[in-house]
């Protein structure tokens, strides 16, 4: 009931400033597989809001009301529904962000999305914690409102700069996130990294996080799908002109513009019609020798270079495509999300725009101007309302895409630098840390033949799969995908495919398709080398073939003195000597906080998690030091007895910790003023507010790995029972040092 309470206080606190919902009572975000022109007409009619700048491109993300949902399901218009009622998702978004937004400590500030005041306090916060940092005030909004950003420099004159601006659209919020982000991690990497001290001695870096503010706090307050800025229009009562269509290159020029004040893509009364265009313009014109400049956007998972306006090459077209391709890379290879690079409209991937401002960077000051779509690549992805646990995985990917733009203003020659590598650059003048060796196949930096494989790319066991794909609709599988054994495949168009793949058949193949929309028109088809088939579906589906039935029970644990390497699956019969003890830990796939009660023989982190080395992404302890085993470097060295960490696993593992079992009532653990990783040191679960009685007092906050919260001041226990194994957050308000009770 507590927790209740707290909710609904914080939901009807939000509700008395913003009501950025109320535009959207009683309406539905749904997706048109197809639009012609007769049903954009209709839809016209019925006031339906489109998100995308072009109506009439093949599909389109509408807002529609009861009435208009009506006539598409009346019409047989094919559609599918996104979001049945849109007003409550935005409340239970904000209600959601109100319970955090407190939280303002390290990558935590990043896990909702902030307000205006908020990103202006944390640029503050940033300028003042750094010596290459200044705050920089543009100039005002029509409003009034500050434009500020941060201005990176160690000094010297001429120097090659670049600058970085996001939310020029109001509603992509992300955009925000990210340029803050990037802000924040200059600053500190400045300090600890010595390639980031290299590149910002040798570059400015300007960085401008709110270029619309009125609109974008228009978002928070009124209209949470407010994409113009706030500038009245004369003679109409519509407001707004779009910044991103009021740049003087090829302003007007009808690429996916409009010359109604009433439209989301309105191009103002002239070029530089509006405010806050005209200041960034002056701004921009002030910075002495500009090379670059990111204009970064939401959503579609593009890198795009220019012209925008126009399919025809630039005169620097050589050059646009070798840095946008190395800033595309950059970002897919953050998280293996595939991102897409190109210049006009990119292949059909996005429309062409006239007025915009890379555009106008380019044409008029010669710097390479570019615009990042941020993830998701669609709308089913959460479209303009990226989930809030998404928030930290653009920021690094907008962060790694943008550090190869001041690498390339720096024009150093990054590589390797260790002559033994095969990757050896001679040339090159700062190492870039991609040092490789050659894998077994002569391939430098390659890991191996694939599965199933020869390093000619022969089939060694001797048998291949045929697996047809297909497409009722005939535009691909729209995100869905067939994984057989671990591998991958999918349709990205079309209405049919066939792939090979190589298998043994005495082995037990695993298949299944998921993961996108419209899953009722794929299909697909295995065979073996004879033609035959072995197994037919759809999405989704979980599957397998094969010889499933030769499955080995036995102990699978290295560890264990009856350890049986032939096993297949572990059948509970492993067997310790009684000189050791041993705890098994259940690992989820992706992010957890493991804590162990074992003293371990081996302490070395690496040492600790070796058994699951294969599905170890990362490791990390409550300083951000870490452990990455596809690099080899543990930089956390031996685990600390009565502390927690953070794994990432790219699969679920049971990890297998021996040594001697930690008397929990003899151990004291120290924790000092803020945040700590906590282990818990006894073999039984129990309950938090019991375990951590003798520190009540001082403790502000205790979380799980997903969340859930233990909060004193409220009375509050989400957390329940503390369970061996699992490791929590904890935050006191002094130094303070306690023993759990006894097993």
């Amino acid at each position: 009931m507590k927790n209740l309470l707290i909710i609904l206080f914080l939901l009807f606190s939000f509700q008395l400033t913003a009501q950025n919902s109320t535009p959207y009572a009683n309406t539905s975000l749904v997706h048109l597989k197809s639009i012609s022109p007769e049903i954009e007409a209709a839809l016209h009619d019925l006031d339906v809001t489109f998100l995308s700048c072009r109506e009439h491109q093949s599909s389109s993300d509408i807002i529609v009301s009861e009435t208009a949902l009506n006539w598409l399901s009346n019409n047989e218009v094919v559609f599918e529904t996104l979001v049945s009622d849109l007003k409550q998702k935005i409340d239970n978004d904000n209600a959601a962000m109100e319970l955090v937004r407190s939280q303002r400590d390290g990558e935590e500030w990043y896990t909702i999305y902030r307000t205006y005041d908020e990103v202006q306090d944390k640029l503050v916060e940033i300028a003042n914690s750094s010596s290459v940092a200044t705050l920089i005030d543009l100039g005002d909004s029509y409003e009034n409102r500050a434009i500020k950003g941060l201005k990176f420099s160690t000094g010297g004159n001429d120097k090659p700069a670049v600058f970085f601006n996001g939310c020029q659209h109001a509603r992509e919020w992300v955009t925000v996130m990210a340029t803050t982000y990037f802000a924040d991690q200059l600053a500190q990497q400045y300090i600890s990294d010595s390639f980031t001290e290299s590149l910002l001695d040798l570059v400015d870096v300007y960085i401008i996080p709110i270029v619309n503010p009125d609109g974008y706090v228009y978002t928070h307050t009124t209209d949470r799908y407010w994409r113009k800025n706030r500038q009245p229009n004369t003679n109409s009562s519509c407001v707004g002109t779009d910044l991103n269509r009021n740049w003087e290159a090829d302003w007007n020029g009808g690429e996916s513009t409009s010359t109604s004040e009433c439209s989301d893509i309105y191009v103002g009364s002239g070029a530089f019609s509006a405010t806050e265009a005209t200041v960034l313009k002056n701004y921009m014109e002030s910075i002495p020798n500009l090379k670059g400049h990111l204009d970064i956007h939401s959503y579609s998972a593009l890198v795009l270079g220019p012209w925008g306006y126009t399919n025809t090459e630039s005169p620097d077209h050589a050059e646009i495509v070798s840095l946008g391709n190395a800033m595309n890379d950059a970002i897919t290879n953050t998280n293996n999300y595939p991102f897409t690079f190109g210049v006009g409209d990119a292949d059909g991937a996005i429309y062409l725009a006239s007025g915009t401002m890379p555009d106008w960077s380019y044409d008029e000051l010669g710097a390479l101007g570019y615009t990042f779509e941020l993830r998701p690549n669609s709308s089913s992805g959460g479209g303009f309302e990226l989930p809030e646990s998404q928030i930290l995985d653009a920021c690094a990917e907008n962060y790694n895409g943008a550090m190869e733009m001041i690498i390339w203003a720096a024009d150093i020659q990054s590589g390797c630098m260790d002559a033994s590598a095969c990757n050896y650059d001679a040339n090159a003048t700062v190492d870039d840390g991609s040092c490789a060796e050659l894998d077994e196949c002569g391939e430098c930096g390659g890991s191996g033949p694939s599965s199933g494989y020869d390093c000619d790319g022969n089939c060694i066991t001797g048998e291949t799969l045929t697996i047809q794909l297909e497409d009722s609709y005939g535009d691909g599988w729209n995100g869905n995908n067939l994984t057989i054994n671990g591998t991958s495949i999918t349709m990205n168009s079309g209405t049919s495919s066939t792939e090979i793949l190589c298998y043994d058949s005495n082995t037990c193949i695993s298949v299944s398709c998921d993961g996108g929309s419209w899953q009722e028109e794929v299909s697909w088809t295995i065979l073996n080398s004879d033609g035959e088939e072995l197994l037919i579906g759809g999405a989704p589906f979980t599957g397998e073939f094969g010889n499933c039935s030769s499955e080995i029970p036995g102990c699978t644990d290295p560890l264990a003195t009856n350890y049986n390497a032939l096993a297949t699956f572990d059948d509970g019969s492993c067997e310790y000597s009684s000189a050791t003890d041993v705890q098994i830990i259940s690992l989820p796939l992706g992010w957890f906080i493991f804590s162990t009660y074992i003293q371990p023989q081996t302490p070395a982190i690496n040492d600790l998690v070796s058994s699951i080395f294969e599905a170890t992404i990362i490791v990390k302890d409550a300083e951000g030091l870490a452990y990455l085993p596809n690099w080899d470097f543990n930089g956390i060295g031996n685990a600390i007895d009565g502390e927690a960490y953070l794994i990432k696993l790219s699969e679920n593992q049971n990890l297998s910790i021996s040594g001697t079992k930690i008397i929990p009532e003899d151990f004291v653990i120290n924790l000092e003023t803020g945040w700590s990783l906590l282990g818990y040191l006894r073999d039984s679960p129990a309950n938090l507010v019991t375990m951590l009685a003798d520190i009540n007092e001082q403790i502000i906050i205790v979380k799980t790995f997903d969340g859930t919260a233990y909060l004193p001041d409220w009375n509050f226990n989400g957390i329940g029972d503390m369970s061996p194994g699992q490791g929590y957050q904890i935050k006191v308000n002094s130094n303070v040092s306690f023993s759990y009770p006894p097993n």
